[in-house]
């Protein structure tokens, strides 16, 4: 507001997306920065900021198929859906984190390491169909984001997956003709919302995510027998199922 005096609103706008990229760019570098003045080994900072930067490269380039989803065709969303989840959601949300800290933890035990990597793939799983199902049925008062954007971007998530799987041969033309336009009406979007709830989408999708989190708990004993630790991962595998933003 205090920039509306001095910038048209064209220039205001340009101002604050140029702040924002600026803002990312820094905070992307505290990172990196903190870690060095931390009193590792240096031979394991090493590796941890290796890890780290590999990972970024692979959210980035899942974030540069996502936000282009809007102009794909639909083979091509298909296509692009499972890489997304698997360079960014899945990665980013989960199993970058837990990897990094057994990075830092100097842990050479492969089969903790691949017990570890298989619960924070469950609990990135639950984190995507969650997101989905925000971005469909979510409470935008709650969320922060509209309820619309994914059907009327065309986005290929889980909840249209198991739509397309589920319905009659006459329901998925209209879905798949819905998807094909260049831009999506909001009637387009009512009549989709309609289809997911004729074939119960919500529940399916629910259930989906319910099966990641009995295999995420079956794989807890499997990484640590502590008590509080067992705990805490239930926890984190629950929290991701059951959060409303």
């Amino acid at each position: 507001k205090q920039w509306e005096n001095y910038f048209p609103i064209q220039n205001l706008t340009h101002y604050g997306e140029s702040m924002g990229i600026i803002t990312a760019i820094i905070g992307f570098h505290l990172a990196p920065l903190a870690l060095n003045q931390c009193n590792f080994p240096d031979t394991i900072k090493q590796k941890a900021l290796n890890y780290l930067f590999e990972s970024a490269l692979e959210t980035g380039y899942g974030e540069a198929l996502d936000i282009s989803t809007t102009w794909q065709t639909l083979d091509e969303k298909k296509q692009s859906s499972k890489l997304i989840h698997q360079y960014k959601t899945v990665n980013y949300s989960a199993v970058s984190p837990l990897l990094f800290g057994a990075t830092l933890a100097d842990c050479h035990d492969d089969n903790f390491i691949n017990n570890l990597t298989l619960y924070g793939q469950f609990l990135g799983k639950i984190f995507q169909i969650q997101d989905d199902i925000l971005g469909i049925f979510g409470n935008p008062a709650k969320t922060g984001k509209s309820n619309e954007s994914d059907i009327k971007e065309g986005r290929w998530t889980i909840l249209i997956e198991l739509l397309n799987k589920n319905c009659s041969q006459s329901d998925r033309k209209i879905l798949l003709d819905i998807l094909g336009k260049t831009k999506r009406t909001k009637l387009d979007i009512n009549i989709v919302k309609k289809l997911m709830a004729k074939y119960a989408i919500l529940e399916k999708t629910q259930a989906k995510a319910l099966a990641y989190l009995y295999k995420g708990i079956e794989m807890i004993p499997n990484i640590t027998d502590n008590k509080d630790y067992q705990d805490t991962l239930k926890n984190l595998l629950e929290f991701m199922i059951k959060r409303e933003k």
